[in-house]
Formats: structure tokens, sequence, C-alpha cells
């Protein structure tokens, strides 16, 4: 299986934010939502056969949102970036 990351910005504040992050968090299509309200900023990783990305977009309308980034990632390549020693100790690049 094959999943979509979209790197996004959105006109939100930090409280709606939160807010939203928690409700697209609860969608079982969802596998990672990341949204910073202050940096105007959401990275979301989905599966594309459970929710299009039309969809997505259409449930972000009301943040306008502007795609920044997309790329696809199998599962394993997810679990393997979340496991990796640069995310665990906070080390970017």
């Amino acid at each position: 299986m094959e999943l979509t990351k979209l790197e996004m910005r959105l006109k939100v504040e930090p409280k709606e934010a939160q807010k939203l992050q928690y409700e697209l968090s609860k969608n079982l299509a969802t596998y990672r939502v990341s949204i910073n309200g202050y940096t105007k900023k959401a990275i979301i990783i989905f599966d594309e056969s459970r929710l299009s990305k039309k969809e997505l977009l259409d449930l972000l309308k009301n943040y306008e949102p502007e795609i920044a980034g997309m790329e696809h990632l199998t599962i394993e390549e997810l679990i393997e970036s979340s496991m990796s020693w640069r995310n665990v100790r906070g080390i970017e690049g």
C-alpha cells in the first residue's frame, strides 16, 4: 500500500489548528497529522485509497490550503522514518 504525504500552508490560528489536527487524526485514513498554527504549516500523511486528495482539500477549504509539496511513501518507509534516530534526537538534515 502506498501513502501520500502532503505538505501545505494553511490560514489557521493556533487554537483552531489544534482542533483541526485532532479531528483529522480521528479519521482512519490518516496516518500522521501535524498542523502548526504559528508557522501555518501542515503535514498530513494519508491513504488515498480511503480518502482522496480532493476530499482532504475539501475538508480544509476554509483554511485556504496551498500545497507546498507532495510525495508517496510506503508504510515501511513511514515506520522507518518514524523510528529514525534523527527523529528521536530531534536532529534535522
